[in-house]
């Protein structure tokens, strides 16, 4: 058996498939030449600079999910190992590549410990491309919960009373019951729902009422089997999406990923040994890379923490850029969040005016929803709540205040003054400075928000607004109440509006309390326009940019290379990012059949 006679065998077998299959399922099959070599050049440069766990001699090699067994030959060949067995495990026996003329071929479900009998020195698993679609499986995306401590503990360090629960464990079975007398089946779905998978061992929960709830997770059975297959010091190689690799192997200390552009990247796990270390192809040399500035992926979404973290740190992060005018930073007291995890008080949210920047698509109004929610504890729905959307034909007399013309009981036409939306919570919001107030302007790129709202720019200066107090007095009007502010030197900054309908001189005057929040967000301009700088210097400026929120790993790598070559191809155009197409378009495709039916 010659490394030559293997390559030639896998070669035809994958030629068949890409002829046989009319779909993206193929892909399911083998590993293509160009990625087995590149990922088998890292493993044998692992080997070759003394890190630590790795040698040229193995003494057995398991190929779990074995597809074309490309990743596999040429791991062994390429690296010239030494080896006493090969076995190749895929029970997808009618499309697993049963010609290939190497090692031994079973078809244990990995997923079953009781299959397996004999440890392993290196194991390949690659279970994204391995077998079928029908064949493959499916890994929870969700981490399990890595906790060095009791599961007690860990329940109390939740704020979970565990006096309240007992709590047995099952060795054999790898499973937590957690038990209770006393709350019914929806509390304690309520209280542990998140607790699906502790230190490998799968959670079930039972009431008095109801039987046990919960199920056997892929990860916890992949863990049994690996544990069983496995020495203290096997090396294994893991072949598929940071996801499914945190689910499985979150706990392990030794590792060494090899990463690319691709949504498939390598990871090297050594079961004995320490450190994370990171590398990127440079030039045909493998470089060592900090893993977490340069390639941390952050979360699934886009989180109040992640936009609270990103508000007061200036630094450029993945996805999102703050620009910052007044230097301010939120503070907080001791104990800034309640037990919902919302702030204390939203008077410590210190941001007064803040404008979302990007492509649509990118999260702006699911970001201010945030805002609104989880720090000013309004519901979206809230009446202290102003959602506009701007539009080309929006008006100064829409927003602020213009003439209405109707008619008396006699006919004649009777002019009247139109209180706009915005100067309508203003009023409001005037009137009960104990409670916050939110104006979101939408797309405001479509007009000049100066136009708009007129001398409303003046006040919106955080030194500007007029922090106000409120007092059990009653008052006839709007302007009552503003007059007695100004005569009493309450507030020092306002600005006059006329009466539209009126044979006054005089003015009225207008002021904007702190209990206002104006949240924006714009989408960048087709004809390169840009927003006004007078808005730049008055509101925190957050440009949000497109993220891999993207489910499906196909489309995921269409959604990165699109944007890719967008700014390639666009390089020399004023602001390319403005091109960019946002992930949440593509957020919810999970098939192939979604993609082609919606794009």
């Amino acid at each position: 058996m010659s490394k030559e006679e293997v390559y030639s065998q896998i070669t035809s077998f994958n030629k068949k498939i890409i002829e046989e299959k009319e779909t993206k399922s193929k892909k399911f099959y083998y590993v293509q030449d160009d990625v087995a070599i590149d990922k088998a050049n890292f493993f044998n440069h692992l080997i070759n600079n003394g890190n630590e766990g790795f040698t040229t001699s193995f003494n057995k090699i398991i190929d779990l999910c074995y597809g074309s067994g490309n990743l596999t030959s040429h791991i062994i060949f390429d690296c010239n190992l030494e080896y006493e067995k090969v076995t190749l495990n895929d029970k997808d026996i009618e499309n697993r590549n049963n010609d290939l003329v190497l090692g031994n071929k079973t078809d244990f479900d990995f997923l079953d410990e009781n299959s397996f009998n004999e440890k392993y020195n290196l194991i390949i698993f690659n279970p994204q491309i391995g077998g079928s679609e029908s064949g493959s499986v499916s890994f929870e995306s969700i981490e399990p919960i890595i906790y060095d401590g009791s599961l007690e503990e860990y329940l109390d360090e939740q704020g979970i009373e565990h006096g309240e629960y007992k709590i047995t464990y099952s060795t054999d079975k790898k499973k937590y019951l957690i038990h209770s007398d006393t709350k019914s089946k929806a509390d304690m779905t309520a209280e542990l729902k998140n607790i699906k998978i502790f230190n490998y061992n799968d959670v079930f929960f039972q009431s008095k009422e109801y039987l046990e709830v919960g199920i056997e997770t892929n990860i916890v059975k992949f863990r049994k089997t690996l544990g069983k297959i496995s020495f203290e010091d096997t090396v294994i190689i893991f072949f598929g999406e940071e996801k499914n690799f945190k689910s499985l192997f979150a706990d392990y200390i030794c590792v060494r990923r090899y990463l690319d552009t691709q949504p498939k990247q390598l990871f090297i796990i050594c079961k004995s040994g320490e450190s994370k270390i990171c590398f990127e192809n440079l030039e045909s040399e493998f470089i060592e890379v900090d893993c977490e500035s340069k390639y941390s992926s952050g979360n699934e979404n886009f989180s109040f923490d992640e936009l609270l973290e990103k508000l007061n740190n200036t630094n450029v992060y993945e996805g999102i850029t703050g620009i910052f005018n007044t230097g301010k930073r939120v503070t907080f007291s001791s104990s800034p969040l309640d037990e919902t995890g919302k702030i204390n008080n939203w008077m410590d949210f210190a941001y007064l005016n803040i404008l979302f920047k990007g492509v649509p698509g990118t999260g702006k109004s699911y970001a201010v929803n945030n805002i609104i929610e989880n720090f000013l504890n309004l519901n979206l729905n809230h009446d202290n709540v102003l959602r506009i959307n701007i539009h080309s034909a929006s008006s100064n007399s829409d927003l602020m205040q213009g003439i209405g013309i109707s008619s008396n009981n006699s006919g004649n036409i009777v002019y009247n003054e139109k209180q706009g939306l915005i100067l309508d919570i203003i009023k409001r919001a005037t009137f009960k400075p104990n409670q916050p107030f939110v104006l979101v302007l939408e797309e405001i790129q479509e007009n000049s928000l100066n136009e708009l709202i007129g001398d409303l720019i003046y006040l919106i200066e955080d030194e500007k607004r007029s922090k106000l107090t409120a007092d059990d007095n009653e008052y006839n009007s709007y302007e009552e109440l503003v007059n007695k502010l100004v005569n009493n030197n309450e507030v020092e900054y306002y600005v006059k509006i006329p009466f539209l309908v009126s044979d006054k001189t005089e003015y009225r005057k207008m002021i904007l309390p702190k209990n206002l929040f104006i949240f924006c967000t714009s989408n960048y301009r087709d004809d390169k326009k840009v927003i006004e700088d007078n808005l730049l210097r008055r509101f925190e400026v957050i440009e949000i940019y497109p993220k891999n929120e993207v489910s499906n790993v196909y489309v995921k790598f269409f959604f990165e290379t699109l944007n890719n070559s967008i700014k390639e191809e666009l390089k020399d155009e004023v602001h390319p990012d403005r091109f960019m197409i946002g992930h949440a378009i593509f957020k919810n495709v999970t098939n192939e059949k979604d993609f082609l039916e919606y794009y």
